[in-house]
């Protein structure tokens, strides 16, 4: 698989580039069209859970240094951080349950079991959301285009020189 397109902020700290003025003035134009310009607002059941608020913030601050914190990226980012709460919660019954000798030995290596499997699905489900939005960052770079559109002369196209008819 090919390598995604730098952003332009990328190829301008780097100071090198091959493209022209004009190629990374549209891909600059076309990359802020791709946002919104509305920043993400934390949902109210986020914001009630202390491990899903705590990992908010910390998914904000990353997104906001990187210039990513869209409101495009609102719900996906917040479904993330009930997730990691939800593993945390799992984690903790699952701890619980090691150590209480009140349950016989099989049967809490059966329950042991189920819960790991439930963070198990929660983590896929929180690398499915990592990709999947590596992959929407990746591609709003992707999708724009990599040279400027031309300018057709009206005259040229008239005497068909330079077409693809002529």
């Amino acid at each position: 698989m090919a390598r995604p397109s730098k952003s332009t902020d990328v190829l301008k700290a780097e100071g090198k580039s091959h493209r022209t003025k004009a190629e990374m003035a549209q891909r600059e134009a076309a990359e802020k069209a791709l946002l919104t310009g509305i920043t993400m607002r934390e949902n109210a059941d986020v914001k009630k859970d202390k491990v899903a608020h705590r990992e908010y913030q910390r998914v904000i601050k990353i997104l906001t240094a990187i210039g990513k914190n869209d409101a495009l990226f609102e719900s996906v980012i917040n479904d993330y951080c009930r997730l990691e709460s939800d593993i945390q919660r799992y984690r903790e019954l699952r701890n619980e349950l090691e150590n209480d000798e009140t349950i016989s030995g099989s049967t809490r290596y059966e329950l042991i079991a189920k819960y790991d499997m439930q963070i198990e699905k929660y983590r896929k489900q929180r690398r499915d959301i990592e990709k999947e939005n590596g992959m929407t960052i990746a591609s709003s770079a992707r999708s724009i285009p990599k040279t400027p559109t031309k300018a057709v002369n009206p005259l040229m196209e008239v005497l068909g020189i330079g077409t693809d008819t002529g």
